[in-house]
């Protein structure tokens, strides 16, 4: 019946949905299907995160969870964290994705990815984790899922915001170059980054970002347009290019070779 490519069709309202998913909730009964129920559970439970409805929300992602559907621990997370219970939200998760076994199947694959790029865009909310270790996080979900736009859009963004910030310290004095806008609290930033060492690689993801996908292309574009011209200004008006500049430039070129192509 290809009930998966019907449901997105319909208006994304729950007074449309509901009732939708109420009838395949009882012909997966009918027929036995737990694992087809738990999966219209977990849609019911998303589409009524989505509107506004915490608490039937809550119930239906109890009922997924019963039936061990792939996705409903995240779901329940995700609820935590609306709750403003982040850091418990990501304790369950992490401990979640700490027991879990290495997926095989693809789609599996895709979920463990959606799971690890959450807990690490939490984290890095909440201030937990080191930079080199959140920077681990988002690659492992790239490597799960390497067709993945979202991934890649998300981990640009955050290669984004530390050249920003290591862009901002850039030229201060030595006093307060160790310094971030937390005054030296910030768990994601070390004193001695310099932007080129994020610059080859914020614009390798937001390369891959557009070659893998459309649904991120007007942050993804623009900012990648903005950051290759500055770079290329800096190389024009430099008197002397230093081997920090020449190894930025030659990765510049490769990676994003590598990304158009």
């Amino acid at each position: 019946l290809r009930w998966q490519e019907r449901l997105p069709l319909t208006a994304p309202l729950l007074s449309c949905r509901e009732p939708l998913l109420a009838l395949r909730r009882q012909l997966a009964g009918l027929l036995g299907d737990a694992e087809a129920m738990g999966r219209c559970w977990l849609q019911h439970a998303k589409l009524c995160r989505s509107t506004g409805h915490q608490e039937a929300a809550e119930t239906s992602v109890l009922e997924a969870q019963a039936r061990q559907v792939p996705g409903a621990l995240l779901e329940r997370c995700r609820l935590l964290w609306l709750r403003d219970k982040g850091h418990r939200a990501v304790m369950e998760l992490q401990q979640m994705l700490d027991g879990a076994a290495q997926p095989e199947d693809a789609a599996l694959q895709h979920q463990r990815a959606k799971e690890m790029l959450q807990l690490t865009q939490w984290m890095a909310a909440v201030g937990q984790g080191h930079k080199d270790m959140l920077c681990a996080n988002y690659e492992d979900a790239i490597q799960l899922d390497g067709a993945w736009e979202k991934a890649h859009f998300s981990y640009a963004v955050y290669l984004d915001s530390l050249y920003r910030d290591a862009k901002q310290r850039e030229g201060k004095p030595a006093a307060s170059k160790g310094m971030d806008r937390l005054s030296g609290r910030s768990r994601v930033r070390t004193p001695d980054d310099s932007p080129l060492d994020y610059l080859p690689q914020t614009l390798e993801h937001y390369g891959e970002s557009i070659r893998m996908g459309h649904k991120h292309i007007l942050q993804s574009l623009p900012r990648l347009l903005t950051l290759y011209f500055e770079f290329g200004s800096k190389m024009a008006a430099a008197k002397t290019l230093n081997q920090k500049l020449r190894n930025a430039h030659t990765q510049v070129r490769s990676r994003l070779r590598r990304a158009v192509h």
